[in-house]
């Protein structure tokens, strides 16, 4: 999965895939566009625009 979103302040998230760990929690490997910014980010701190 490579899918990308933008954050409220304008920057761009690159999504590379996900997982649900041992505790039911969902987390996604992110890129910031255009940088070498790279780690997991629970779902708990992302928002759908289309669902916010």
């Amino acid at each position: 999965m490579t899918d990308s979103h933008e954050t409220g302040n304008g920057t761009k998230l690159w999504y590379h895939c996900c997982v649900v760990n041992t505790y039911g929690h969902d987390w996604t490997y992110d890129r910031v566009a255009g940088t070498n910014a790279s780690g997991w980010m629970s779902h708990d701190n992302l928002t759908d625009r289309a669902g916010a």
